[in-house]
């Protein structure tokens, strides 16, 4: 294996999504004038969508084609947790600890939905056995929920935001009147097209660097590929808080770990061996903390933004060492257990 060749091939779909998310985040801004919807629902639905098609492709691809539900889960839920720490780039890099005093706390809300979802996944991993429902069509009841809840959230929140009006982000009046919606939603599926196949394809990278390397598989698809597949959701957010818009950006955190935790309920409908919540491949302690620690940093996150927190400590917000504290133990625990 030529080593450098690698690590080549690495960089270049590294980079080749860090230029397509880039881009997608100003043609977000476009839709979002256009189709007269605000910052955070077109965070939240059409950047948290598009960005977490990486971490779908590669849930079903582990359910349907490898057969390992752990790894479907693992890349899930650290996913999650890596969003949030995402956050924590945008507040320490680009604002210096202000963030949280920059976002509507109307995005509290996507926040509450994030944490729902959150929550019924760890409650479908913590229930034992004997007190489930019988399984739907091969499906856990959970996945089931997931799914309903999805809809449900995705509804809600376009209603709520609409009812809202326009939050506080520097828009100006029509700054893209003169441009034409067809081009840009063109050029939003090409580097949706190209997102997509290079995150792919850095999954395969990382499955090869997992061989070369002799590194455990099960740690590569919790850690590393939940770190790839989040590289769509890093330069989106970081581009979106460069812009000024921070609704939008925290609004893309939030709905892309709502879509992640449907994905366990998309990729449950595709295992055709039980349920990959119950299933004896699927090892769920360690995803289940992985999941509380999620908890626990979205709730940080929704009380910051309730509040505008300005509470600094060497110019960098409290709810970022929260962040990172509960990120680094997660990685603790999917490693030790």
């Amino acid at each position: 294996m030529d080593h450098a060749w690698l690590w080549t091939r690495f960089i270049i779909a590294s980079a080749v999504i860090l230029i397509a998310a880039g881009r997608l985040s100003r043609y977000a801004d476009v839709i979002s004038e256009k189709l007269n919807l605000g910052h955070v629902f077109v965070g939240m639905v059409f950047l948290g969508w598009v960005t977490s098609l990486p971490e779908l492709v590669l849930s079903l691809g582990s359910t349907i084609y490898v057969g390992e539900p752990d790894l479907a889960i693992g890349n899930v839920l650290g996913s999650c947790l890596f969003n949030l720490m995402i956050l924590v780039a945008a507040d320490v890099v680009i604002v210096h600890g202000l963030f949280y005093t920059r976002t509507n706390p109307r995005c509290a809300v996507t926040g509450a939905a994030s944490f729902f979802m959150l929550l019924l996944a760890a409650c479908g991993l913590l229930l034992p056995m004997w007190l489930r429902m019988p399984a739907i069509l091969g499906m856990d009841i959970f996945s089931l929920l997931i799914i309903v809840s999805y809809v449900g959230a995705t509804v809600y929140l376009y209603r709520h935001d609409k009812k809202s009006g326009p939050g506080e982000e520097p828009s100006g009046p029509a700054k893209y009147e003169s441009t034409s919606i067809v081009p840009v939603l063109i050029a939003s599926f090409l580097a949706t097209a190209a997102i997509v196949g290079a995150g792919l394809y850095m999954s395969v990278l990382g499955d090869e660097i997992a061989a070369t390397y002799n590194i455990a598989h099960s740690f590569v698809g919790t850690l590393f590929f939940a770190v790839v597949s989040s590289l769509p959701e890093l330069a989106t957010t970081i581009a979106a808080a460069r812009l000024g818009f921070h609704d939008m950006a925290l609004g893309n955190i939030f709905g892309s770990n709502i879509f992640n935790i449907m994905i366990i309920g998309v990729s449950d409908i595709f295992y055709r061996q039980g349920s990959i919540i119950t299933s004896p491949k699927t090892h769920r302690m360690p995803h289940l903390l992985v999941a509380v620690f999620a908890l626990i940093a979205t709730t940080a996150l929704i009380i910051a933004v309730r509040r505008r927190s300005q509470n600094l400590f060497w110019r960098i917000s409290w709810v970022s060492f929260v962040v990172v504290a509960c990120y680094l133990l997660g990685l603790s625990v999917s490693y030790l257990i």
